[in-house]
């Protein structure tokens, strides 16, 4: 039997960061319509500019994101965010993204909750290990 919150093996880089917005918005529990419109626009560019992908495949991630990531409860969470950690790598520039991107959609309400500011910290604290800064490389 699959653990529900085990990653799904067809996810990549889109769906974990979708999938993290919708932790931080249900993070305390209530996911308001502003961080839902401020996931949107996020999404749009996320998935739009940076992967191509079109409104339709969009809207797929999303509702999948959604789908596995709202109604945890805190613990469950936690252990989502280990798992989506150790199933992708991204860039540092995606990372510092992701990280921005978060950011807003705690504060798109105008009250960051001590669970959103918890949850953005561990997000940061267990994805910044496997973030690779491509000028090292150079």
């Amino acid at each position: 039997m699959e653990n529900k919150l085990s990653v799904p093996a067809h996810w990549d880089e889109k769906h974990i960061i979708s999938s993290l917005y919708y932790l931080v918005a249900d993070s305390d529990f209530v996911v308001k319509k502003e961080e839902i419109d401020t996931i949107d626009k996020k999404l749009d560019i996320l998935l739009h500019q940076t992967y191509y992908v079109s409104t339709e495949q969009k809207y797929k991630i999303a509702n999948e994101a959604m789908n596995f990531a709202v109604g945890l409860n805190d613990v469950e969470k936690l252990e989502v965010v280990r798992n989506l950690s150790s199933n992708v790598k991204f860039s540092h520039e995606l990372f510092v993204q992701m990280i921005n991107d978060m950011e807003d959609i705690a504060q798109s309400d105008d009250y960051v909750s001590i669970e959103e500011h918890s949850l953005m910290y561990y997000i940061r604290l267990k994805f910044k290990k496997d973030y690779v800064r491509a000028e090292a490389y150079c």
